[in-house]
């Protein structure tokens, strides 16, 4: 069985400083540190003195092969993206390799267009299909077709579908990843309909077999989506580094005084409830969280962070309060907002309903257990951009939730936290209570019960939020 070691800090817990410390302790090795971020890299670079920073800004070049000339040159440590080292090499790499941070091992893919003309009669032709892995996906497997897409291209579509299908082409002919087609629209373009098709890669740890040996560094290491999946494959045991010994935290509850957490809403987050009529669409909605967060402040808005799903267009037309910065909700890597005290979250980051069923029926993974291993680690370390990660500041800091189940996940991440305070939202409010009114007198029966679900699911969830929280917070 494979071994990866792994470093859980939280987010300001000093793994960076644990990682050079480490490398530079360790001078007879070789090492190659993979980062998400450019600007991280040459952070890293500068604590190192014998450190080459590898990227692809130059023309004409790639990191890929300028990693590749540099495996065996006199710099003891190589710092590159993790997208390069995830590119195979397909040779053994005489170096200790670190992940900082944890990778997605999963990635969703789906048509942009629909499936029609020609490419009806010839997808079913080039994907070769054993047997459903389950009634609601399917696994697919090389093809000598694939394998001429993978290496040639694919000429038959154009633009974004195109490096699609070509992705999904090498994906299927790579030993390092499994490709599984949700069965449902499959079916319908076997049968001559119009239907987008959607597609789950994941990625396998046999992709770090290459490197002496590998190790994540990043928070929730535990509860991540790799421990969960490979552990459960059998395919890697975990150990943790002695690396973790020289952290300068295992919890954020130092930091419990100094935080307020706050939450708009009893509803749960999620693009369906943002787009709802009843609040006028986004902008409305976000306007009145605009105007509540800046009642609080009595309009003396403190240096923040905000951030909102990308595909909510031109977010400054709406977030105009002064001493504001939008910033992507994957913000892992970024460290530049120490100084801000504090940060509201109007994304929904929750999974697609094919990407929870695909964990639940493909790979046995619980939909509690993946909102705690994605959903609730990007919300968390959106958050802990702020002064949260400053573990000298004594600044309080404000963390805004949109919905109460998620300042509930906060609240046991921070353990001695004050219990989150709801912020009322004026124009919206009536909304809100008219959506809960409407679904509990008019709806039909079906409707109902529909709604009833719904209500046990979000219960379910606010309980595998806690759990998963204190299992974060203490693991």
């Amino acid at each position: 069985m494979q071994k990866i070691y792994y470093v859980s800090a939280p987010v300001g817990a000093g793994k960076s400083y644990a990682l050079l410390d480490h490398i530079k302790k360790s001078t007879h090795a070789a090492h190659i540190i993979a980062t998400q971020t450019n600007a991280v890299s040459e952070e890293h670079a500068s604590q190192l003195s014998n450190a080459s920073v590898i990227n692809s800004e130059e023309k004409g070049t790639s990191a890929r092969s300028k990693l590749r000339d540099q495996i065996e040159d006199e710099h003891s440590v190589l710092i590159c993206n993790q997208q390069v080292v995830l590119n195979q090499f397909g040779r053994s790499i005489d170096r200790h390799l670190y992940m900082d941070e944890i990778p997605d091992i999963h990635k969703r893919l789906q048509t942009r267009s629909k499936i029609t003309g020609f490419a009806k009669v010839f997808l079913p032709k080039i994907f070769y299909i054993t047997e459903e892995t389950t009634k609601s996906f399917i696994q697919i497997f090389p093809t000598p077709e694939l394998d001429l897409i993978a290496s040639e291209g694919f000429g038959l579509f154009s633009g974004e579908d195109r490096e699609l299908i070509e992705e999904v082409a090498k994906a299927a002919c790579s030993p390092h990843h499994l490709v599984y087609l949700e069965a449902a629209p499959w079916r319908f373009v076997l049968a001559g309909e119009e239907r987008k098709l959607t597609f789950h890669i994941m990625t396998l740890p046999s992709i770090f077999r290459e490197f002496d040996t590998t190790t994540f560094l990043g928070a929730n290491a535990p509860n991540s989506l790799a421990t969960l999946v490979w552990s459960k494959l059998g395919l890697v045991e975990f150990e943790p580094h002695p690396m973790g010994d020289n952290l300068q935290y295992n919890d954020l509850s130092h930091k419990a005084d100094l935080v307020n957490l706050h939450y708009f809403s009893e509803l749960a987050a999620s693009k369906t409830l943002f787009d709802n009529k009843e609040f006028g669409g986004r902008a409305k909605l976000f306007g009145a969280v605009r105007d509540a967060v800046s009642r609080m402040y009595n309009g003396q808005v403190p240096p923040h962070i905000v951030c909102f799903n990308n595909d909510f267009l031109k977010p400054e037309n709406v977030w105009t309060l002064p001493n504001a910065e939008i910033i992507s909700p994957d913000s892992r890597g970024i460290n530049k907002f120490k100084d801000r005290t504090a940060a509201i979250c109007l994304a929904a980051l929750n999974d697609t309903p094919d990407t929870i069923n695909f964990f639940q029926s493909v790979l046995g993974i619980s939909g509690e257990q993946l909102a705690t291993a994605r959903t609730y680690e990007r919300y968390s370390q959106f958050f802990g951009r702020t002064a949260l990660r400053d573990c000298q500041s004594q600044k309080t800091v404000d963390l805004f939730c949109f919905d109460h189940e998620l300042a509930m996940f906060m609240q046991k991440l921070i353990p001695g936290v004050k219990e989150p305070r709801r912020v009322d939202l004026v124009n919206p409010e009536p909304a809100l209570k008219k959506i809960i009114r409407t679904k509990q007198k008019d709806m039909t029966p079906e409707e109902r019960r529909e709604y009833d679900r719904e209500k046990q699911r979000l219960h379910r969830a606010k309980k595998a939020a806690a759990v998963a929280a204190e299992q974060v917070a203490h693991p």
